[in-house]
Formats: C-alpha cells, sequence, structure tokens
C-alpha cells in the first residue's frame, strides 16, 4: 500500500492546536499539589505521584519513571490506557477514588514523565466535591 499524498496546501489550511491561543480545556484546572496513588496493568502495579493541576474532567500528574525493571511504569505510557486514581481534596471528605485514562504521556528531565489523564464517570457526591473545589476563590 502506498502512502496517501498531500498536498502542502492541505496541511496549510488545518489549524495547528498547539500554537492556538488560549486555553483548549473545556473545563476550568487549578493548581492542585496532592500525593495521587496509580494502579494500572496486569499484575497491578501501584504507583504514586505528585499532581499539578486538576480540573472536573482530569488532572496532570508528574511521576519518577524508576529503573527499567519490567515496572509498568518506567516506559511510556500510552493514550487511552486505563488507570485507576486516588486522591484527597482538601475539604476534609472521603478519598476521591476513579478510573481515567491517559491522554498524553512525555518525558520531563531523566527520571521524570508528566501525564495527563482523563477521569471516566463520577458519582454525583465525587462530581460535586469536584465542582466545590473548582469553584472556590483561587
Amino acid at each position: 500500500m502506498e502512502p496517501a499524498i498531500v498536498s502542502v496546501s492541505a496541511w496549510e489550511d488545518r489549524s495547528d492546536r498547539r500554537r492556538a491561543p488560549g486555553e483548549r480545556r473545556g473545563c476550568r484546572r487549578l493548581p492542585f499539589v496532592a500525593a495521587v496513588r496509580h494502579r494500572l496493568g496486569s499484575p497491578v502495579s501501584l504507583q504514586v505521584a505528585l499532581s499539578a493541576n486538576l480540573g472536573l474532567t482530569g488532572m496532570q500528574v508528574s511521576r519518577c519513571t524508576g529503573p527499567e525493571d519490567g515496572n509498568a511504569y518506567a516506559a511510556g505510557l500510552t493514550p487511552s490506557t486505563p488507570v485507576q486514581v486516588a486522591f484527597q481534596l482538601p475539604d476534609g471528605g472521603a478519598l476521591v477514588e476513579l478510573c481515567a485514562e491517559v491522554v498524553f504521556d512525555r518525558p520531563q528531565g531523566a527520571r521524570l514523565r508528566t501525564t495527563g489523564l482523563r477521569f471516566g464517570e463520577r458519582s454525583p457526591d465525587v462530581d460535586e466535591r469536584l465542582r466545590s473545589f473548582l469553584h472556590r476563590s483561587p
């Protein structure tokens, strides 16, 4: 199968999302620093990451890659990889536990990776707690 040939002008008409002005996310994100427990893979690998920001539909975390010892976290995570996350909001409520999926994963230095996560369905209680956190005065 031969690769498709696309004229340069066809590509020039497309907008480059990386250069788009303003925020692309549909939901507000706030800085949020907390330990985030991640579970993924089979057998399950339990790891801790540090969150950078939090929104109603997802969060960004920084995580250590560790040595290349077969650990599921040692390598980059591909988009759509399912992950279970747990973190504590500063509202005194129960631990927030959600299913999420990887949106992006990229290197951040020699032994860190930045990972964007999109949350799956949320219970009404968790949804309300996230909304309350996000709409507080900064």
